[in-house]
């Protein structure tokens, strides 16, 4: 790739994890690991397209109105969206916590939609969206656990330490192993050190595993008793979007 385009996605990247509140430009050139004279030419060159828009040299830059009009056809795999959308909301009501659907994109866990919990203390929402190592959540090492490992192999062979992604995991075939575990299970757990709990399970289209989904709850509300019931809560609304996307195929 370029280096510049990936500069600039990598500060539209940036400005879309709060796309209305502005970021100054040393924030930026900071986070982005540019210098500010670099990182000034590329959000001029942003905002002329109106890809950014920058508010004042005091406050900074937030996304502009081109970057929201790019999804106006639609979210990214608009037919898993729209067939899980329905049972997600379901299963967030029912269980009162955030429900999210995954996908994986070129190595990535990307998160495809959100549905938040009404719940007064929560998890933090996800960004719809958000692009991440999927050895560092539940619902991305349950979709790692469904690939060939000739596959796995070409995602996760460059991580240097993969304990710090995936703690007691100190090996590729330690690895290889815990995700046959997983996919034995049919669905992961995980514990965050900052007190969250994850559970990911697996969505099916075409006989192929293909996207993911995750209820994400603190650590608190997270009863083992109840773990099973749990399971099979998602696990049911799992079943009734792969029947959608096996009706929507016919």
């Amino acid at each position: 790739m370029i280096q510049v385009i990936k500069k600039a996605f990598n500060i539209l990247e940036l400005l879309s994890r709060q796309p209305e509140e502005p970021i100054r430009l040393c924030h930026i050139a900071e986070k982005t690991s540019l210098n500010q004279p670099t990182c000034a030419r590329i959000l001029q060159s942003l905002v002329e397209c109106g890809y950014a828009e920058k508010v004042s040299p005091r406050t900074g830059y937030i996304l502009g109105p081109m970057a929201y009009a790019l999804p106006a056809r639609g979210p990214y795999r608009k037919d898993m969206v729209t067939a899980a959308e329905t049972a997600m909301t379901n299963l967030a009501q029912s269980i009162k916590e955030t429900v999210i659907l995954v996908v994986l994109y070129q190595g990535r866990r990307l998160v495809l939609k959100t549905i938040a919990s009404d719940q007064a203390v929560r998890v933090k929402s996800y960004i719809n969206y958000q692009y991440d190592n999927p050895l560092c959540s539940a619902t991305g090492r349950t979709l790692l656990a469904y690939l060939p490992e000739e596959e796995l192999k070409k995602i996760v062979g460059k991580e240097v330490n993969l304990q710090e992604v995936y703690p007691g995991i100190k090996t590729f075939t330690h690895l290889v192993e815990t995700l046959k575990q997983i996919r034995n299970a049919g669905y992961t757990v995980r514990k965050t050190d900052n007190g969250i709990i994850g559970l990911g399970c697996p969505i099916s289209e075409h006989g192929k595993v293909s996207a993911a989904l995750g209820v994400t709850m603190p650590v608190f509300r997270f009863n083992l008793q109840h773990m099973d019931k749990l399971i099979k809560r998602i696990k049911k609304t799992t079943a009734e979007i792969e029947s959608v996307l096996a009706t929507d195929k016919k």
